[in-house]
């Protein structure tokens, strides 16, 4: 696509920030907004060399019990996790 191509070339930093917050929705609801976009966006700043900004969210502990926000919860904590954690978690790894 033209305009994808034009995004490719002339984009050299991206803020992304952008996700469907809902602490109802199951993890499976919120993958395509807020994991699979991320690695789109991942795609674009490696394809064109991008500085790539994420924001993230200390909300991606909530419920898990973590106390400190230096921990990062491990696969046994995701249990106690909403959707919507879940998948910031999950988006927050792939941009380490």
């Amino acid at each position: 696509d033209e305009n994808y191509e034009w995004l490719l070339q002339s984009c050299k930093s991206i803020i992304h920030n952008a996700a469907t917050v809902n602490g109802t929705i199951p993890y499976e609801g919120l993958v395509k907004d807020n994991v699979r976009a991320t690695v789109e966006i991942l795609k674009v700043a490696a394809a064109n060399c991008a500085w790539l900004i994420h924001v993230g969210t200390i909300g991606v502990l909530s419920g898990s019990g973590v106390q400190d926000e230096v921990e990062v919860p491990v696969t046994e904590m995701l249990d106690r996790l909403s959707g919507y954690a879940q998948s910031k978690l999950v988006a927050e790894q792939l941009v380490l």
